[in-house]
Parts: C-alpha cells; structure tokens; sequence
C-alpha cells in the first residue's frame, strides 16, 4: 500500500512540475489540463491502495474472530477434561 501511494505521489509531483513549471504566466488552463490525467491517475492509485487496506483489515478482523472462537473452544473442552478427571479422582478416592 505505501509503494502504491508513493507512487501516485511522485507521478503527482513529477507532473506538477513538468507540467506547471513556466506555464502558468503563459496559459494557465492548459497547465491545468495536461496534468490532469495524472493527477486523475495518481487519485486513482491513492483509492486503489486506500481499498487494499480495507480489505487487509477486514481480513485481519476475521483472523482474529477465528482465533477468539478456537480459544473458547479450547478452553471449553480443557474444563471438560479437568471436570472429568475431578469425577474420576472422585470415585478412585
């Protein structure tokens, strides 16, 4: 995801740049419209990456929930087991 923004972001300022520089005094509407393919781009690039971290934290979400019902579970049949061998030492005593 920082590759990907820092990307757009170099090809927002490499555009700025080539684009802005000396042309503004000349015609400032087409500075404008030269970079503004770039900048719909780089715009683009920044919501791609913005949707892949969504998406890695939705993932992460899940991971997590997975991980709390396998402890429960664990823990569940641990209390079974000991329950268990308390009946057992009961009727060996």
């Amino acid at each position: 995801m920082k590759r990907t923004l820092r990307i757009a972001l170099t090809t927002l300022a490499a555009a700025t740049l080539l684009y802005g520089c000396g042309k503004s005094k000349e015609n400032p509407e087409a500075a404008a419209t030269a970079a503004e393919p770039v900048v719909g781009g780089a715009l683009e690039a920044a919501a791609k990456a913005g949707e892949v971290a969504a998406q890695a934290g939705e993932a992460a979400a899940k991971a997590g929930e997975a991980a709390a019902n396998a402890g429960a579970a664990a823990a569940e049949k641990a209390g079974e087991a000991a329950a268990a061998a308390g009946e057992a030492a009961a009727v060996a005593g």
